[in-house]
């Protein structure tokens, strides 16, 4: 049997739960078992939908939905002030374009990235980027989504509404 890792753990839905993403969001939940010592998986139901001591759970597919597809970033203020010291009329292309960054992932070799790149300026690294090595068949892409998502909410590159 595989033991492809598809959802999020206890930790990583804690910490995501704190970032600020909406545990209604979830597709499956940790729920405490009797002996209240561990947390089993389960897929909640409308009549059971969540209780106290529940921790939500996200899959893979879902963090891939939750990842914003572009991050857009906006010219630094203070570049535009030094552009605009000579108290000339600022220039257009300096203040309408944002650097826009898209989201990809891939396979190469042993290895699985999920990165946002500037698709129009190829020779630049990456904004922000993940990979993780590769078990056998495996690869562990819940830990580079839970890695990468948690990155940009703390970089404050996604807003998370309140």
């Amino acid at each position: 049997m595989n033991n492809c890792k598809i959802v999020t753990s206890v930790e990583q839905s804690k910490n995501l739960f704190a970032a600020g993403i909406n545990p209604m969001s979830a597709d499956m939940v940790w729920r405490i078992t009797d002996n209240k010592e561990s947390y089993r998986l389960t897929i909640p139901t409308d009549k059971d939908l969540y209780n106290v001591n529940d921790v939500p759970a996200w899959s893979s597919a879902k963090l891939g939905i939750i990842l914003p597809a572009f991050i857009r970033i906006k010219p630094n203020n203070e570049e535009l002030k030094k552009t605009n010291s000579n108290k000339e009329k600022p220039k257009t292309d300096n203040l309408c374009c944002a650097e826009v960054y898209r989201l990809r992932s891939y396979k190469h070799g042993n290895d699985y990235y999920i990165e946002y790149y500037n698709e129009y300026k190829p020779s630049e690294p990456p904004l922000i980027g993940f990979s993780t090595e590769m078990d056998d068949e495996c690869e562990d892409e819940v830990d580079c989504k839970v890695s990468l998502l948690l990155d940009i909410i703390t970089k404050g590159l996604l807003k998370i509404p309140v």
